[in-house]
């Protein structure tokens, strides 16, 4: 079974865990864990579980999304995260550039604030 971690982090504090897999059932599951003492600041407790699954039938709606054959698991694994890590940086430059006062192109459709 072929696993992508979408993020891992290993701090004296906390650490994170966060992976994403087709389990037995052909389920898209993405999975998270963290521990420490700042999760037990925040939750109250010093661990933190969290997954969701998709069930098959959506998870076809996903490749063709990202333009994938159908059932090319390891492709549409690869696909979000590369997805996922764009949202991400994309979400930090709009920060950026609203930190520093510029105008930006909102496509249609997005909340500009």
């Amino acid at each position: 079974m072929q696993k992508i971690v979408l993020f891992n982090l290993q701090r004296p504090d906390i650490e994170i865990s966060i992976q994403m897999f087709f389990n037995e059932k052909e389920q898209f599951y993405f999975d998270g864990y963290d521990s420490g003492k700042l999760v037990e600041e925040v939750w109250g407790t010093s661990d933190y579980e969290y997954s969701y699954t998709i069930e098959r039938e959506e998870v076809n709606k996903l490749y063709l999304v990202l333009n994938l054959k159908k059932g090319d698991k390891s492709g549409l694994l690869h696909g979000l995260k590369t997805a996922l890590v764009l949202m991400k940086h994309n979400h930090c430059l709009e920060i950026l550039w609203k930190r520093r006062g510029l105008s930006m192109i909102v496509p249609p459709g997005r909340n500009k604030n």
